[in-house]
């Protein structure tokens, strides 16, 4: 009440926003704590001028992410395919950098039918994490699906030569 007070008197107060986003920041109300970082950022001068909230705002985008994940995956338990992809979307609006996030929104899309999406998640958590096993194995199913022969045979064989012993690759190439 009393940052907010502050903002209202004097809308060029730093500290006031500052503290106003450590306080969303504890409620885990991690779009206004953001929204107030920001504004504090962008009073003191802009990028560079407020080093340590920059910092924390780039890990509070990896923690709302994360979070945004979190809730996905619970829904995608229960059976709500569609605002799960909705909240990994987000979270990857957050953290672009979010492989799991990546992952199993890819993963929904190819359950779903839509395979040439889930090829395109599976790409860029391939290019984040190059020896994902995992995410090779199921853009090779992706691709199987779409008539990409020889994409698939590649992607199956990628985790045999990240793993020469991987079970699972040996059984998916037959």
């Amino acid at each position: 009440k009393d940052l907010r007070q502050g903002i209202s008197l004097n809308k060029k107060n730093v500290r006031a926003y500052q503290g106003l986003g450590e306080i969303y920041e504890q409620q885990k109300d991690y779009d206004r704590a953001l929204d107030s970082y920001l504004k504090a950022v962008e009073l003191a001068g802009g990028r560079g001028g407020l080093p340590d909230i920059e910092r924390r705002m780039a890990n509070l985008r990896k923690v709302y992410a994360e979070d945004l994940h979190r809730q996905g995956r619970q829904d995608y338990r229960g059976g709500k395919e569609k605002q799960a992809l909705q909240l990994w979307t987000q979270a990857l609006k957050f953290d672009p950098d979010f492989v799991a996030a990546l992952r199993d929104r890819g993963l929904t899309y190819h359950k779903g039918g839509k395979h040439q999406k889930a090829v395109e998640d599976f790409d860029a958590a391939l290019e984040k994490d190059p020896s994902n096993a995992e995410i090779y194995r199921v853009r090779a199913d992706a691709n199987y699906k779409m008539k990409e022969a020889d994409k698939a045979l590649a992607d199956y064989n990628k985790p045999l030569q990240l793993n020469p012993k991987d079970a699972v690759a040996c059984n998916n190439r037959g």
